[in-house]
């Protein structure tokens, strides 16, 4: 979680709930919210953009990526970004176990990730690089 402190507030203590802020008007508990994350799938001439409302941290989120990255090797020449995409989604919702997917497919960044990743085709390597913008 991100913290901001303004000249007003000071942190008094930090919980699961949330972070308690003592102010002028007094103590006040502000609640965790969700850590979102868009990650952008390119390979320089196809692009996809998935959303995580929730948990987006980079060690679940990197973790995931590379796990879908390390079972897509060898299944097909090239960067073939929609392949990479969909072998992701697959492996990332067991709808047995949850009612909702973790990610979903977007239409590019929201403008309220706490993070944004990009995995992106090198040509010249063959292979996938993953960057972390937060």
């Amino acid at each position: 979680m991100h913290i901001y402190t303004r000249k007003t507030k000071t942190i008094e203590a930090k919980s699961e709930q949330g972070s308690r802020y003592k102010g002028a008007m007094g103590s006040v508990l502000v609640k965790n919210m969700s850590t979102r994350a868009t990650i952008e799938f390119t390979d320089g001439y196809e692009t996809y953009y998935v959303y995580r409302h929730c948990d987006g941290f980079p060690d679940i989120v990197i973790r995931e990526i590379q796990y879908a990255i390390d079972k897509s090797k060898g299944r097909w020449s090239g960067a073939e970004t929609g392949c990479l995409l969909t072998m992701f989604l697959a492996l990332n919702y067991d709808p047995d176990k949850k009612r909702l997917p973790e990610y979903h497919i977007s239409s590019g960044f929201a403008g309220d990730e706490s993070y944004r990743y990009l995995v992106k085709w090198n040509g010249s390597t063959e292979e996938w690089i993953v960057n972390l913008f937060d």
